[in-house]
């Protein structure tokens, strides 16, 4: 008997399409999708992903709720909300629930501290601009309601927390060493979930899709206008280097606009005409060729981030440098990746270019933990968790 997953999705065209289509792949499955249509995580598919159902905060208290509980053996949050806490919190008993995280749903467990995540220069740029607070002000005086509705629609309140842990059967991160740092800060009594891999793009999909060699000489920095990519302390080191006509690319296609505005200003009075912000969404194929003309990528966040941009870096062959403290560093590190500590080896070695060597060593671990049959693989073996679970309980 095929195990039913009842799917809660976002309306997020980076990372949804990729892991419906391995699921409807698997023939051991039946999957219903029900999607949030929020954006979240990057930009809206514009109707491209094709839902069983639109939902929101009603959909608890619904017919169609009902309908899709007795239908599905298990649910499976891609990426909890306190609407996807509500649909574990009402399943039925013998209903088997994944978490599948991406991050944003369960960072703030790790540290406590959302400041953690700013270092001091973006901290001072935020508390400084006035202008940016008269644009936050007004933009609540135009929509009143709204931050505190994103608020209260995208995180899961600690007590809420602790009312759905104890029906986690799997939960899955991007990358494992965010399962253990999880499992550290929240206790195993409480945290009791066993650990499944879940990927949201391939190697050849997502990484390969470019150019396989670095065709210029350019920088990139961060992957979003999320302040988290501190951007200002990257600004800060490069324009004491002699860059020479090197271009400074930086994605802010999404994230805080207020945000965005001020590291367009910041870019533009470091490096002037060779400052080049990317605003608009840019298809996947046509991103990594920009990518591609990168010879170096810096990614300044201390959280896990920006996976995407960092293996089609990888991929083409740049030197990619992030902070040592963050678990992207540490896990590329543990698997003998060619990355490199961003307040250390910036200065010394950013010109020089990866060996075919290193750059095969980069490609050999990409392959390893996305390559499109471990991808399917990793579906295969949760599915079949899956059953052996949902017969277990029957």
């Amino acid at each position: 008997m095929a195990v039913k997953i009842l799917h809660l999705i976002h309306d997020n065209r980076v990372f949804v399409p990729f892991i419906m289509d391995v699921f409807n792949r698997n023939e051991k499955c039946t999957n219903k999708y029900i999607m949030i249509k929020d954006g979240l995580g990057g930009a809206s598919s514009d109707g491209l992903i094709k839902a069983d159902r639109i939902i929101d905060d009603s959909y608890v208290h619904s017919l169609e709720f009902i309908e899709d509980m007795a239908w599905c053996t298990c649910i499976i949050i891609h990426n909890m909300t306190p609407l996807g806490a509500k649909l574990v919190q009402n399943a039925a008993a013998n209903t088997v629930i994944v978490w599948s995280g991406w991050g944003g749903d369960y960072v703030r467990f790790l540290v406590g501290d959302d400041r953690y995540f700013i270092t001091q220069e973006t901290n001072k740029l935020l508390r400084k601009n006035k202008l940016m607070r008269v644009k936050f002000i007004f933009s609540l005086m135009l929509q009143p309601g709204l931050f505190y509705r994103k608020l209260k629609n995208r995180f899961v309140p600690d007590n809420t927390l602790d009312k759905i842990l104890p029906r986690i059967n799997y939960f899955s991160a991007p990358i494992p060493q965010e399962y253990d740092l999880l499992v550290l800060a929240l206790g195993r009594d409480r945290f009791k979930a066993k650990y499944v891999q879940l990927n949201y793009g391939s190697y050849e999909q997502a990484f390969a899709t470019g150019p396989a060699a670095i065709l210029e000489d350019n920088i990139l920095v961060g992957n979003s206008a999320m302040v988290s990519n501190n951007h200002a302390e990257v600004f800060r080191l490069l324009s004491s280097l002699d860059l020479g006509d090197r271009k400074i690319i930086v994605p802010l296609s999404y994230g805080d606009f207020n945000y965005r505005d001020e590291v367009v200003k910041l870019g533009m009075k470091y490096f002037g005409n060779n400052f080049v912000p990317l605003l608009d969404f840019i298809p996947l194929s046509e991103y990594n060729k920009i990518i591609a003309t990168c010879s170096v990528v810096i990614m300044n966040q201390r959280n896990q981030q920006a996976l995407g941009n960092i293996g089609t870096a990888l991929y083409s062959g740049a030197k990619v440098f992030l902070q040592s403290n963050n678990v992207v560093y540490k896990f590329f590190k543990q698997k003998s990746a060619h990355v490199f500590d961003l307040n250390r080896e910036l200065s010394a070695c950013m010109f020089s270019r990866l060996t075919f060597r290193e750059i095969e060593q980069n490609r050999t671990v990409l392959k390893s933990f996305w390559g499109e049959e471990k991808v399917k693989e990793n579906v295969s073996s949760l599915v079949e968790l899956l059953e052996k679970t949902t017969l277990s309980t029957i």
